[in-house]
């Protein structure tokens, strides 16, 4: 991989990159996104830039757990399964945020998904499911019951002495 700095830096022959906007996993993905990618010049925004200080205008987050055990449980697959929903109905960073974390807990939930700012946790989740919380959760704004978490809030005891 060539990054951008050296991409910068490197003289002579410069290979051509191209940089898909959308998710592509697969020899057909490829070619339908081929519209939608760009060349990488060398000219795109370093880490210092002011390109990269202002938070995405998404109306979700939404947090795939890519920890050990939802790792073990599909959690890759859920992952191309919401993304490839989303790229089908349109939605992009704008409109739904997908980041891929560490361990989120509950670990015998695997694979878990949470939206926020709904505060909303799902557990088992694969691929249908993933499509399920696309379509009803983050197009419909409709929360799926089937493999929605229960989420418990303990009070601190900090809060019980004031």
């Amino acid at each position: 991989m060539i990054r951008s700095r050296t991409g910068r830096e490197r003289t002579g022959h410069r290979p051509e990159l191209l940089v898909a906007t959308r998710l592509a996993d697969s020899p057909e993905a490829v070619t339908a996104v081929a519209p939608a990618t760009k060349a990488v010049t060398g000219e795109e925004p370093g880490l210092t830039s002011a390109a990269w200080e202002d938070i995405p205008g998404h109306r979700h987050h939404v947090l795939v757990c890519r920890g050990p055990r939802c790792a073990a449980r599909g959690a890759e697959e859920t992952l191309r399964g919401l993304n490839r929903e989303l790229a089908a109905r349109g939605l992009g960073d704008d409109d739904v945020l997908v980041t891929q974390t560490g361990c989120l807990f509950p670990c015998h939930q695997a694979a878990v998904v949470t939206v926020q700012p709904d505060d909303v946790w799902y557990g088992g989740v694969d691929p249908d499911a993933a499509v399920l919380i696309a379509t009803e959760h983050l197009a419909a704004g409709r929360p799926v019951d089937s493999h929605r978490l229960p989420r418990h809030r303990k009070e601190s005891a900090e809060r019980h002495d004031t």
